[in-house]
């Protein structure tokens, strides 16, 4: 493994708090968690290139790969789509930015689920 790769992702998950976000087009990925390079591990579901390793996930199931074409993809565990996102480690992390905040207007959410665990544990606090 390069020595650059494993610089890239030391100093993008340092940054990870705040630059959780990679950008292209309309499109916005976020970043929860990019593992050491020593804890990459091999992605068994059906994907673009056999051999492509873990790198990282979203907070919903998803993962970021790493490609034996060097190249980084977002693939998504409802769909098995993928999503190439960087031709390099380097470019994936460098390109990480602070996601766009959300700016909800009144009315705009019709409905939510909340976890009833969740909720339970609002009421006794008397946070809801």
């Amino acid at each position: 493994m390069r020595a650059s790769i494993q610089q890239a992702v030391e100093k993008a998950i340092a940054a990870l708090p705040k630059r959780n976000a990679f950008k292209t087009g309309s499109d916005e990925f976020g970043v929860r968690t990019l593992f050491p390079v020593s804890s990459w591990r091999p992605h068994t579901e059906p994907c673009r290139q056999l051999g492509s390793l873990i790198i990282g996930e979203d907070g919903c199931g998803n993962s970021f790969l790493f490609a034996p074409d060097g190249s980084v993809s977002f693939w998504d565990h409802e769909t098995d789509e993928e999503t190439v996102l960087a031709t390099s480690v380097e470019q994936f992390c460098d390109s990480l930015v602070e996601p766009t905040p959300v700016a909800l207007r009144p009315g705009q959410v019709k409905s939510a689920w909340i976890d009833p665990a969740f909720l339970a544990e609002q009421r006794r606090k008397g946070n809801a």
